[in-house]
């Protein structure tokens, strides 16, 4: 009876990231929407089985708009719930179709796009909930997790502006 009500409702992580891209808010909203392919380095965490994310696609535009991410395992399937070109994109994680998740649960995803003159600042944030215990322990191996999947994305956007 201790451990129920510790183990019914996970706790909550908001874990963030941010590059700087060489390109206009504009150009890097583009970037962000739809990935045909990710090209960046992967992590040392991805060759050990990590979740390679390996590209996105966008159905319709604006609040309510469907986004699909695929990875190297299975897919997660998100809905826009904000939207404001070209600074933010906001979604709802619904639904993840990948094996082994059921201790970490995918909550929000946030891209905050702000212009620094001929620079792009661009911020991923993910919510996720977590049923591992103890926190002190788990806490740091989440993050590692989230942070290698986030510096592939954003770095993927880098490259592709460089080009």
């Amino acid at each position: 009876w201790i451990e129920r009500p510790i183990l019914e409702h996970g706790r909550t992580e908001v874990i963030s990231n941010t590059v700087e891209v060489s390109d206009s808010p504009e150009h890097v909203w583009i970037d962000i929407q739809s990935v045909d392919a990710v090209q960046a380095t992967k992590s040392f965490l991805m060759y050990l089985g990590l979740s390679i994310p390996e590209r996105c696609t966008m159905q319709g535009q604006g609040v309510g708009a469907q986004r699909t991410c695929y990875f190297n395992t299975g897919y997660i399937e998100e809905t826009v719930t904000a939207w404001n070109p070209p600074y933010l994109l906001g979604l709802s994680i619904d639904r993840t179709h990948m094996p082994g998740r059921h201790w970490l649960g995918f909550q929000h995803a946030e891209y905050r796009l702000e212009s620094h003159g001929l620079v792009t600042a661009l911020t991923r944030t993910t919510t996720i909930t977590s049923y591992l215990r103890p926190t002190w322990y788990w806490r740091g191996f989440e993050r590692l997790g989230v942070e290698s999947e986030h510096r592939y994305i954003l770095q993927d956007v880098v490259l592709r502006a460089a080009h």
